[in-house]
């Protein structure tokens, strides 16, 4: 008997973890869709004919670098 109600338990901690687990990678995927429709805003906003030359890549070089430093703290 003391055995079921451990796999019992064990199976309730599992799943608990599985569903913490579960709302920490869809808060992860919803933060890396946000960056990704700001910075295709961004893009948009900033495109010039077309074209951005090269100061808007290097702009948007250091925005995308500056997003992934800000994700990782």
């Amino acid at each position: 008997m003391q055995t079921l109600e451990l796999i019992k338990q064990e199976r309730v901690n599992l799943s608990a973890r599985l569903v913490e687990k579960s709302a920490y990678y869809t808060k992860v995927a919803d933060d890396i869709n946000s960056k990704l429709q700001q910075q295709q805003d961004w893009v948009n906003t900033h495109r010039i004919s077309g074209e951005m030359g090269e100061h808007g890549l290097v702009l948007l070089a250091k925005f995308v670098f500056l997003s992934l430093m800000c994700k990782q703290h």
